[in-house]
């Protein structure tokens, strides 16, 4: 297994300036997620990812939690299912850029 790319949050910030239309899964609670959560984000909670299912494998998808450590498990849950993977380190709490409730 390959190892899981991680991203800072402001490489995520120019990535998304860049491609809006990234896949961007914030694998927090719900109501993490509605106090305030990146607008292209996808709320798929850590506890649903199993769920998570798209046929395009091949464009990456991008997590991201509250500190970055659920986003890595979630990254590598999916991984080991085909998907490739990027980790948002720090996750929301280094997130600087603007977020939507």
């Amino acid at each position: 297994m390959t190892e899981i790319k991680n991203v800072t949050p402001e490489e995520l910030a120019k990535q998304l300036q860049q491609n809006p239309d990234l896949r961007l899964l914030d694998v927090r609670k719900p109501e993490q997620y509605q106090q305030g959560h990146i607008k292209q984000a996808k709320n798929v909670p850590y506890a649903d990812i199993d769920s998570f299912d798209s046929a395009d494998k091949k464009t990456p998808v991008y997590l991201i939690c509250k500190s970055g450590v659920l986003s890595m498990k979630a990254a590598t849950n999916l991984q080991a299912r085909g998907y490739q993977t990027v980790n948002v380190l720090n996750g929301m709490n280094g997130y600087q850029g603007k977020t939507v409730k």
